[in-house]
């Protein structure tokens, strides 16, 4: 009886997707030049104001990146083990800025890319200078933040300009954070899952308006194909060394 259910509930998410999807491509089929133009005029607006973006955000994450390295130097400038629970929250104030860093550093690669075609001579100096001094912001706050951590965690000594860091740093986890860290992946995993495949319905559905090339289909194809490959390549090698062991 279980079983059955699943299969109906199954059954019934592929109709109701079906439906959906017929109602879409019709409703595209009918506004494809309505929706054309209002794509081709948000993509001019981002490729033509990519470079303001690009120091607005950047302004932006510099300013809350700071003002969270102020409040954690405040409030952990005296810490010491015998308050229970305050090297936790001082990892919090850590990871989040470790956050905003990652987010700061994904928006300069992206913006700074879609703006590089329309550069010219004129601000060519400002636009690299801005991207190369934000990219050196960026490793500054992580190697410091990562410093901080060191200086507070004496097991974790690893140079965060180290090529292995990210090995040597799980190496250097205990077993609580190692079981943080793979839920976290985990969840990551499943989250991207179904990010790609969303995306990839949406460059169908766009390439139904209008012709939008190959280029996105392979980017999402190739980082769908990485992603699938990795994970049971791992599998494949972690039953492996426990048969093994």
């Amino acid at each position: 009886m279980k079983n059955k259910m699943i299969y109906i509930k199954f059954a019934a998410g592929l109709i109701i997707s079906m439906i959906i999807g017929g109602f879409c491509g019709a409703f595209i089929s009918g506004n494809d030049h309505s929706l054309k133009s209002i794509g081709v005029g948000i993509d001019q607006s981002i490729q033509k104001n990519a470079g303001k973006y690009e120091v607005i955000i950047g302004v932006l994450m510099i300013v809350i990146t700071v003002t969270l390295l102020a409040i954690r130097h405040y409030r952990f400038r005296n810490m010491t083990e015998e308050i229970e629970g305050q090297f936790e929250s001082f990892e919090l104030y850590c990871k989040m800025i470790m956050a905003i860093n990652s987010i700061h550093m994904v928006f300069q690669f992206i913006l700074y890319g879609i703006f590089i075609n329309r550069v010219d001579e004129t601000n060519m100096t400002w636009i690299i200078g801005w991207f190369v001094a934000m990219t050196i912001f960026i490793m500054v706050v992580e190697v410091t933040t990562i410093s901080t951590i060191k200086k507070y965690n004496p097991t974790k000594q690893v140079h965060p300009l180290d090529l292995k860091f990210s090995s040597k740093w799980l190496d250097a986890c205990d077993e609580a954070e190692r079981y943080v860290i793979y839920v976290a992946s985990y969840h990551t995993y499943q989250i991207m899952n179904y990010t790609i495949r969303g995306l990839a319905v949406i460059l169908m559905l766009c390439n139904l308006i209008g012709n939008i090339g190959t280029l996105p289909f392979l980017v999402v194809g190739t980082l769908w194909l990485v992603q699938v490959i990795s994970y049971y390549a791992w599998c494949n090698y972690i039953s492996k060394q426990k048969i093994n062991y």
